[in-house]
């Protein structure tokens, strides 16, 4: 009697909330249903399960992971995951994150899965951390890579940060991906998005981001700028996180308060886009951002700070504006740029529009992806 084909592919990935890593792991997981019998792992239920249920996707998860680290909590996560893949025989074991990317590609390994792919969207010892702290995550990084068959990097910013023996010639690059969507218009955007929200003067200038408010993007530098910008000039915030009260009060101090929108969560974000007149991505840390090849499908002109692969988009004054990170004055001669240049405006955000539809597709980056699962 002939077996049964395996065709299942397991993700897995630490954080269920809505990020870059989150709306990867979605977008495999829907584009490769037809394909695959597809389950995702992750910590606690959030929005990217609420999503996946919705195209009827198995999700299993594992309420001990989380970010924080508690080695007793660490072990049980462990072996929760290796008794699953032990059980599930996957063929092939997808992890994201660093958490989950280290006890995945180890679990993987001892449950006896046959391909183990790990995507790195950044490198967590690249962030501000005590020299001690950055070389532990580091070994856990090179760990990851050692043991996964593949490593997938989203730019080649993020390949060339390890540049390390025995795991380098194991790293691909794979750019994120995306398809074009419906997006509201300017003002239905704008109507939906000030609903309980104090109204901005007819004349205000929306400067926009969609970003989590998390100390990786950036946004105080942002709020910053707004003292060397004229009064009709506000930053509208869509997204939420444990940063909120502390850029709020920055935005006192500042004296700012009055042109900050904290905007909140919203489902589906990017069909607002349209409601900004600038986008604005001050982060300073980035893997390959999906932000701003989404301000390229909606049409808009792009300022971002030169982190991570953005520079693998934002050309700058060739598709949009380039600053360098952690500089408040530089976001603000960038904005008053775009105000004193209408003309060089529009040639900056058609030439990004144009660059992304042909460059960052999401077909590109699954026939990309699955050249990878197959090889």
């Amino acid at each position: 009697m002939q077996g049964t084909v395996n065709n299942k592919i397991v993700f897995a990935i630490t954080k269920s909330n809505w990020g870059g890593a989150q709306r990867y792991v979605h977008d495999l997981a829907t584009h490769l249903k037809g394909k695959y019998e597809v389950v995702v792992v992750s910590g606690t239920p959030g929005p990217l399960t609420e999503k996946l249920a919705e195209y009827n996707i198995q999700t299993k998860v594992i309420p001990e992971l989380s970010r924080d680290i508690n080695i007793f909590k660490e072990f049980i996560v462990f072996y929760k995951l290796w008794k699953f893949l032990r059980n599930e025989k996957p063929k092939i074991l997808h992890v994201n994150s660093s958490k989950i990317g280290g006890m995945g590609a180890l679990a993987g390994r001892l449950s006896g899965t046959q391909r183990i792919i790990f995507t790195a969207h950044g490198w967590a010892h690249k962030e501000e951390r005590s020299v001690a702290s950055r070389r532990a995550i580091f070994f856990l990084h090179y760990l990851t890579v050692l043991l996964s068959h593949k490593t997938i990097a989203v730019s080649d910013e993020v390949k060339d940060q390890m540049k390390y023996p025995l795991v380098y010639k194991k790293i691909a690059v794979v750019h994120n991906g995306i398809k074009k969507e419906k997006l509201l218009s300017k003002d239905e955007a704008r109507h939906s998005l000030l609903e309980g929200q104090p109204v901005p003067g007819p004349n205000t200038l929306w400067l926009g981001t969609i970003a989590e408010l998390h100390n990786n993007k950036g946004l105080s530098y942002a709020i910053t700028s707004l003292k060397n910008l004229p009064e009709h000039v506000s930053f509208f915030i869509i997204g939420d996180g444990e940063k909120k009260e502390s850029l709020e009060k920055l935005a006192e101090k500042e004296g700012v308060h009055n042109r900050i929108f904290f905007l909140g969560y919203k489902e589906n974000a990017k069909s607002f886009l349209k409601a900004f007149d600038i986008f604005i991505l001050p982060s300073v840390k980035e893997g390959f951002p999906y932000a701003i090849l989404e301000a390229g499908i909606a049409e808009l002109p792009v300022i971002a700070t030169n982190v991570g692969g953005v520079h693998e988009v934002i050309q700058d004054l060739k598709t949009g504006l380039l600053v360098q990170p952690r500089r408040p004055e530089e976001i603000a001669q960038a904005v008053e740029f775009y105000l004193t240049n209408t003309d060089k405006k529009e040639v900056l955000q058609k030439a990004l529009t144009s660059l992304v539809q042909k460059e960052f597709s999401v077909e590109k980056m699954l026939e990309k992806t699955l050249k990878i699962y197959k090889s």
